[in-house]
């Protein structure tokens, strides 16, 4: 997984890329084109990390709308490092069962994802962790 900078304190969390296509094309703006014809439930938690005892909620946004595309942001937070930032962010699949053993079968055990993706089987959700290692 990484993070990308776009412009300022904006980040484009890539995840998954092979099973979610979001296309982003930057030509004299911001052009883009929703590439999922499919919603899904999905929440997205950021969170300032400063050591164990100095953790700060950023933003939690749990939209009541199944979604194909989640962001948030929280102007207070301008000057923080991503290095203390830990992103938590969950896709409800189970209303897309194909996606969810799709996942799971390419990324539950892919050395590079492994570490930040938890797959619940009960609720057909992935559990997706962003952090700096």
């Amino acid at each position: 997984m990484h993070c990308r900078r776009v412009s300022g304190c904006l980040r484009d969390i890539n995840c998954c890329g092979d099973v979610f296509r979001n296309i982003i094309l930057y030509n004299n703006g911001l052009t883009h084109w929703n590439a999922a014809n499919y919603n899904l439930p999905m929440t997205l938690n950021l969170y300032y990390y400063g050591g164990q005892n100095n953790i700060d909620d950023i933003f939690c946004w749990a939209p009541n709308s199944n979604q194909w595309w989640i962001t948030g942001f929280n102007p207070d937070y301008m000057t923080i490092s991503a290095q203390d930032m830990v992103v938590l962010g969950s896709i409800d699949c189970s209303g897309c069962p194909g996606m969810y053993a799709s996942l799971k079968d390419k990324y539950e055990n892919a050395t590079t994802y492994k570490d930040f993706l938890i797959f619940d089987e009960d609720g057909k959700t992935v559990w997706i962790l962003w952090w700096q290692k």
